[in-house]
């Protein structure tokens, strides 16, 4: 739950620019959520990670839609272990990368990826 507040504190406190078309940075890509023991390991792929300041991970419960601002991981981390899951129940991921400053002076968040989902075993 604590990890869940932070995150929504740190969204709310950043001033975001939207990205897409091509004007911001790339979204993350490759993105798998696999299930065992009662949990859920969220992986993915990035570029370069220069200048990211970390990436936001957000979940969507029982379907692919609703997703909300769940978690945040550091800028080389590239995986996230949801350990707040029920069993059976469908889990959905997404993320996107947070830079502080971009090259437009102002923070901004990539596009998210393309989500990914597994049921919890």
């Amino acid at each position: 739950m604590a990890k869940r507040l932070a995150v929504l504190a740190f969204a709310a406190a950043a001033s975001l620019v939207a990205c897409g078309g091509g004007e911001g940075p790339p979204a993350p890509f490759g993105v798998t959520a696999t299930s065992g023991n009662g949990a859920v390991d969220v992986r993915w792929s990035y570029g370069s990670t220069s200048g990211v300041d970390c990436f936001l991970i957000q979940r969507s419960e029982g379907g692919d839609y609703n997703f909300v601002d769940f978690a945040k991981a550091p800028p080389r981390q590239f995986y996230f272990h949801d350990d707040d899951v029920a069993l059976g129940e469908w889990y959905y991921y997404r993320v996107a990368a947070f830079y502080k400053v971009w090259e437009t002076e102002k923070d901004v968040l990539s596009d998210f990826s393309p989500e990914a989902g597994c049921q919890v075993e």
